[in-house]
């Protein structure tokens, strides 16, 4: 027999469950909600910049030149690094520098492949 403590319990808990599931489902629906407006909006202005093409040849700039920025953003920060190990391995004693030097090129290595790997996948 289950006593009244484990009934309590029991309720405590499905009221619990209960409250779960209905955030779950309203996150849920708001979440598709927000694609389904998401999508209507992109169908219009796809509509829009298939009508005017002065719009549709300034966005593409803009895509490129955005593109653009992000690989010198890319190469500023592979600089960025770049200055930092050397700047790093100044610091390190000479008899060590050749031994650091090639544990980094064999890491940047092993990354770099992973990466195009990845990429051709």
């Amino acid at each position: 027999m289950i006593s009244e403590k484990q009934l309590e319990n029991l309720v405590k808990n499905l009221v619990r469950f209960e409250q779960l599931g209905s955030e779950y489902l309203t996150s849920l629906l708001f979440e598709a909600s927000k694609e389904v407006i998401k999508d209507e909006i992109k169908k219009e202005l796809k509509e829009a910049f298939e009508k005017n093409e002065a719009a549709k040849r300034l966005l593409q700039k803009a895509v490129k030149d955005l593109i653009k920025s992000k690989a010198l953003e890319i190469r500023a920060l592979i600089l960025t690094f770049e200055a930092l190990i050397e700047a790093s391995l100044t610091a390190i004693p000479e008899e060590l520098r050749k031994e650091v030097y090639k544990e980094i090129a064999n890491y940047l290595y092993s990354r770099f492949k992973e990466v195009l790997e990845e990429g051709t996948k």
